[in-house]
């Protein structure tokens, strides 16, 4: 199902497991020993898998009252999100939509 794919790319990418971290890796190593970066790294399909447009994030602690969560690209919106109840027994429902100059509005 859907739901066990996502947990099962989750815990892999939550253990530096995930496809993207590995090519990231071989990108930056590439510069940094100054050879040319791979080709892959130049194709429109590879681009387009990279390019985040949404970043999110949990916050479920009773420490924290609300928080955030940033964009991680120029087109990307960060969303942060918690759910949980007050002392007082009601339940509560926080989120906080972030971007680079972009209108979050829409979102709330």
């Amino acid at each position: 199902s859907a739901v066990s794919m996502h947990s099962s790319m989750a815990k892999h990418a939550l253990l530096g497991q995930g496809w993207d971290r590995h090519l990231f890796a071989l990108k930056v190593e590439a510069k940094r020993a100054g050879m040319a970066v791979p080709a892959i790294f130049q194709d429109k399909a590879y681009n387009v898998l990279s390019e985040i447009i949404l970043s999110t994030s949990t916050l479920k602690t009773p420490s924290l009252e609300s928080g955030g969560f940033g964009p991680v690209g120029p087109k990307c919106y960060g969303i942060a999100y918690g759910s949980g109840t007050k002392p007082t027994g009601e339940e509560v429902l926080g989120v906080t939509v972030t971007s680079y100059m972009r209108d979050s509005r829409g979102f709330l």
